[in-house]
């Protein structure tokens, strides 16, 4: 876990310099902060619902018994794809926070 863990840090800075090139090193405000952060964090509610609502159908299919393999399979793709994207809002979430404590930083620097 603990490469995982340093792996995603590598990942939010990378996300972070990518949001900084396309809208500033830092927010314009606390309240652009929290914009930001709560848009994100939406973003990623909605994809871990979309995970559960996929391993829901898988457990559903597993409980009838006649579920065919083909179709589990399609289903734990859905579960797959759509856990990458929650991973990936939450990551922008992590690089969101990231940006809002330089923005604070910055602030407490002048």
């Amino acid at each position: 876990m603990e490469r995982l863990i340093k792996s995603v840090q590598t990942i939010k800075e990378e996300e972070y310099g990518r949001a900084s090139e396309k809208f500033g090193p830092v927010n314009n405000s606390d309240h652009e902060s929290f914009a930001v952060l709560f848009e994100e964090m939406q973003e990623a509610f909605d994809e871990v619902k979309n995970t559960d609502g996929a391993i829901q159908q898988f457990w559903q299919m597993v409980k009838s018994k006649e579920a065919r393999d083909q179709d589990k399979q399609s289903v734990l793709t859905a579960v797959e794809n759509s856990a990458i994207f929650a991973a990936c809002e939450f990551i922008q979430v992590a690089a969101m926070a990231y940006k809002a404590n330089k923005t604070i930083q910055q602030r407490l620097e002048k």
